[in-house]
């Protein structure tokens, strides 16, 4: 082959290689073999005001929304619209604020701020991102306290990197009732503390919103019905039906646990009580075959509730 010839064939591979990666390279975040698709979004004003339409198409794409509320004392413009529109078609959300408080006094007028307007969420969510100071300890846990003090027993949650979050005394993080952890990696974050959301990506392209969102997945032993678990949830019964998609999640009532798997590897045993979240279930002879968000379950039909 002569010079002129390399030339070419060393352009052609290179277009070539370039139109794969573009046209099939996966967008998704894969960790350790396993690829994720997003259990709920976060969305801020820089998404822009939803239409019905996106919103009736965000309710089949994702579990729940959450909606940011505030930076500091600035109030988000798009906040009032999104949220009528969750209201409007039995979207759930929990809501957040960007926190820009130095002492424990702004703290408190910040979680009080952040309730006042958004007294319908499932959740609370402090978003932790400003540099780590002497008494962010004792500010961030009286954020904690007085949003406790005025929301009635809902869930109350802590957002951070895992560099910011490992900065925190353990304490701290123990007056929170859920931990929000981001770390965009291909591999599942595993810090010295318990976290119930994750936060793996920046990039995920919703297709309701058909732009790139950050997508949050739950990690294994997150603590989903402490963020949506409501009491007025139907429970099914199994005996009526064989399959059914989009459902809310899954109760072990089996004393002794329930094995999940990933690729037909046993990764754990959910305990009794637990709530798993899942996406679909089938139901063959006495075997409930149900699909998760990370795992799969497989259960005899009497270790477990499912709800809608």
């Amino acid at each position: 082959m002569d010079k002129n010839n390399k030339i070419l064939v060393c352009i052609s591979t290179l277009f070539l290689c370039m139109f794969l990666f573009v046209f099939f390279g996966k967008t998704n975040v894969n960790a350790s073999g396993q690829s994720y698709s997003p259990v709920a979004y976060d969305i801020s004003q820089y998404q822009g005001y939803l239409t019905d339409s996106q919103a009736k198409n965000l309710k089949k794409e994702v579990k729940f929304v959450i909606l940011r509320v505030q930076d500091g004392s600035y109030k988000d413009i798009k906040f009032e619209h999104n949220v009528k529109l969750m209201d409007r078609y039995n979207i759930k959300y929990g809501v957040y604020g960007y926190s820009e408080y130095t002492n424990s006094y702004q703290a408190r007028q910040e979680a009080r701020r952040l309730y006042n307007s958004a007294k319908g969420a499932l959740f609370y969510a402090n978003d932790f991102e400003i540099g780590f100071k002497n008494n962010t300890d004792a500010s961030t846990a009286a954020w904690a306290s007085e949003m406790r003090a005025v929301n009635g027993g809902k869930p109350i949650v802590l957002y951070g990197s895992k560099s910011t979050l490992d900065l925190f005394n353990k304490n701290t993080l123990k007056v929170y009732n859920n931990i929000w952890l981001a770390s965009y990696s291909k591999y599942m974050p595993n810090p010295s503390y318990k976290y119930d959301l994750w936060q793996y990506t920046n990039a995920y392209p919703s297709v309701s919103l058909s732009q790139k969102l950050d997508g949050n997945t739950i990690p294994y032993g997150g603590r989903i019905n402490d963020l949506l678990y409501r009491k007025n949830n139907k429970k099914l019964n199994l005996n009526l039906y064989y399959h059914i998609k989009n459902m809310s999640y899954m109760k072990v009532i089996n004393k002794k646990g329930v094995d999940l798997y990933i690729n037909g590897k046993v990764i754990r045993r959910a305990k009794y009580g637990e709530i798993l979240p899942i996406k679909s279930f089938k139901i063959k002879h006495d075997r409930v075959m149900s699909k998760g968000n990370l795992a799969t379950y497989t259960a005899n039909k009497k270790s477990v509730t499912i709800y809608k």
